[in-house]
């Protein structure tokens, strides 16, 4: 290894200034460097420590990822008629499988009007009154629904047309969306409730100006669910999905059941003609995931002779094998084997790897080599030389 020497006084250099001059400049490097010590950020390397620290806290996470419950409490669903029912599940649901039957989908109230002989058709001044709600079984009773209130939209003379009539029956956000639809016979609007469900059926009503009859027109634009005889017909009727889940009966006014199993969320596709089985099931495809991730974290330790302590033979038990460089290896069939019949072990397992990793990465991490001092430090310690020496050759003379 080659020698410093340290120049005396005598040599004419003032080696206090250079050195002080170098560690200076390791502090505060130069605005504009050489150009062949400038570096991109995204191009500037870990050192060798780096690369090992960053290595070691991949590898801890992983191990700690498959060691926590929340892991191995992670449920999938799957349907065997997954366009009728699917399902999605969470940490709360337990395995299990469950029947389920689809007896209608929830629906939204649709309108249509009489014809009109086009979009520009003039209907007449006057409000239509907009108001949501559910009609009761015997077609008697409407009940508004308490989360809309009544709205009135206001034709004035510049906004009484049909398509006029459909822009400020949307601008007014009355729960209600309106179209117009022209055909060869003429043009029509048609009405359709924003939210499906039971509850989300609407009435329309027309009054004219300064409390005057409306226009033949304008009160053409009626509807009343309690009236058999009516210019506007309904096309098609609000009504809650229905269906059963093990034998029982639930039903929900959108297409989604939510409350009726615990931690599980059913989807409702279409209509059925017998028994759709959902399976609710650990996710094992997730828990893979997250082995691979912890085998590729060792292998990355062992690749850079930093192998962490884990305990091989229970690993090989459940099918992950080193060979014979110490690299891990996954047999996936084994694996599956071990996480179907046996996951309490599974993850004892990885409890036990998270631990000693844990204790590991604890433990202080000293460079071996002096070239992994800052090069700061370096420079003061050549000034720090330089003083000694030239305070032993003060006292000489």
């Amino acid at each position: 290894m080659a020698s410093i020497s340290i120049a005396g006084t005598g040599s004419g250099i003032d080696v206090s200034s250079f050195v002080t001059q170098q560690q200076l400049s390791v502090e505060r490097p130069s605005a504009d460097p050489p150009r062949a010590l400038q570096v991109e950020p995204a191009q500037t390397n870990l050192s060798p420590q780096g690369k090992l620290q960053s290595a070691q806290s991949t590898y801890v996470n992983a191990a700690q990822k498959l060691a926590d419950d929340i892991s191995w409490a992670n449920t999938i669903a799957n349907s065997s008629q997954p366009s009728a029912v699917s399902a999605a599940s969470d940490s709360t649901a337990a395995a299990g499988n469950y029947s389920v039957e689809v007896n209608s989908l929830a629906t939204a109230q649709a309108t249509t009007s009489a014809s009109f002989s086009g979009v520009g058709t003039v209907i007449g001044l006057g409000t239509l009154h907009i108001e949501l709600g559910s009609i009761n079984s015997s077609q008697t009773a409407f009940s508004t629904n308490p989360n809309w209130p009544k709205s009135d939209v206001r034709l004035g003379p510049h906004d009484n047309s049909l398509e006029k009539i459909r822009d400020k029956i949307n601008a007014a956000g009355v729960g209600v969306v309106a179209s117009v639809i022209s055909d060869a016979t003429g043009s029509r609007l048609v009405l359709r409730s924003t939210g499906t469900g039971a509850e989300n059926g609407f009435k329309v009503s027309a009054s004219g100006e300064e409390g005057k009859p409306p226009s033949p027109d304008l009160a053409a634009l009626g509807f009343d669910p309690m009236l058999a005889q009516q210019s506007t017909q309904q096309t098609q009727a609000a009504a809650d999905a229905k269906a059963k889940i093990d034998g029982l009966d639930v039903q929900s006014p959108t297409n989604t059941v939510s409350d009726a199993v615990q931690g599980v969320s059913f989807k409702l596709g279409k209509v059925t003609d017998g028994p759709v089985n959902v399976s609710i099931g650990m996710d094992q495809e997730g828990l893979k995931k997250s082995i691979n991730e912890f085998t590729q974290s060792y292998n990355e330790l062992n690749a850079q002779g930093q192998a962490p302590k884990v305990p091989s033979q229970r690993l090989a038990d459940i099918g992950i094998a080193q060979d014979a460089d110490g690299a891990m290896k996954i047999d996936s069939a084994r694996l599956d084997k071990a996480l179907a019949t046996q996951p309490e072990k599974v993850r004892d397992v990885f409890a036990e790897a998270r631990d000693e990793a844990s204790a590991t990465k604890t433990r202080e991490q000293q460079p071996e080599r002096s070239s992994e001092q800052p090069a700061a430090a370096y420079a003061q310690k050549l000034l720090d030389q330089y003083k000694s020496l030239e305070s032993s050759e003060t006292a000489a003379h």
